[in-house]
């Protein structure tokens, strides 16, 4: 798979989704070579993510001049802590595949040429798991991360959009 025209990284969050029998949607996410800003936090809101060993991910809002508000500001606090959070949102440093599963940012680090096979197998072991519990967790972890969303996202939005307005004017 190509990347879309304008990206500047190769296959920098390609999120698989896989449909399970009677489960709903189970998204699995990996990074392929390089990602940042609303590429990262597509992935990072995955049920589970899968980094290559060659990644390396950021979110560079704030060195073009804009705030982190398209979901960096809601998934980075829960993933990683809000102090860290901070920092990295704040200077958008890039980080590679082992410290980003270090500090907890990815689930899991393979090597480049088996991602997709690793990534392949969770999906059937998943697949062939106890539908009613997996989803009924889902759910319960993402009524968090729901409320969180709403709690955080439309001020984040706002702000990123008052950025984009003044560097217009």
């Amino acid at each position: 798979m190509k990347s879309p025209k304008g990206f500047k990284f190769l296959w920098a969050c390609h999120v698989y989704s896989f449909l399970l029998s009677s489960v709903g949607k189970y998204i699995s996410g990996h990074e392929r070579i390089e990602g940042n800003g609303r590429h990262v936090f597509l992935a990072l809101f995955c049920d589970i993510v899968y980094a290559s060993e060659k990644a390396r991910l950021g979110d560079t809002h704030v060195k073009v001049g804009v705030v982190a508000g398209d979901g960096g500001a809601v998934i980075w606090p829960l993933l990683v802590g809000v102090n860290r959070a901070k920092e990295l949102l704040m200077t958008g440093d890039m980080l590679d595949a082992q410290e980003a599963f270090r500090i907890g940012l990815v689930n899991h680090v393979v090597p480049h040429e088996q991602l997709m096979e690793v990534v392949r197998e969770r999906a059937r072991q998943l697949v062939s798991g106890s539908t009613l519990a997996i989803r009924g967790t889902k759910k319960s972890v993402n009524a968090y991360m729901k409320w969180m969303v709403n709690q955080v996202l439309d001020l984040s939005m706002h702000l990123e959009k008052e950025c984009f307005d003044r560097m217009l004017r």
